[in-house]
């Protein structure tokens, strides 16, 4: 904090437990086409989603939302917007995305062409 300022200064410690509490006590991740989202860390939130077309990398793409049981998992009929950084992933493909701080989801995990 710059000397004559008014506020809080928080460490990052800090500042991860104050995030915990209030989506907490908010309830978490409000739920997405009855798929509840769970934390998987202090930063993002993981969504099972299955790709509508073949995606680049390097590129935006509509996902369709899947939730469930693992192995009986069902088309919630909600889609998303995610972000690819990393590799092509074809058509009809299940992958995991990460919504992350920033509000922006990214994929982290696809399954193999």
């Amino acid at each position: 904090m710059r000397p004559g300022t008014k506020g809080t200064a928080f460490d990052g410690d800090t500042a991860r437990r104050v995030l915990r509490a209030t989506r907490s006590f908010e309830g978490g991740v409000p739920p997405i086409g009855g798929a509840r989202v769970t934390s998987a860390g202090d930063d993002a939130d993981a969504v099972l989603c299955k790709t509508t077309s073949a995606w680049a990398k390097g590129t935006s793409a509509t996902l369709q939302i899947w939730a469930g049981a693992p192995g009986s998992e069902t088309n919630t009929g909600v889609t998303l917007s995610a972000y690819n950084r990393y590799a092509a992933i074809a058509t009809g493909k299940f992958c995991t995305v990460m919504l992350h701080r920033h509000g922006y989801y990214y994929v982290i995990a696809a399954e193999c062409s």
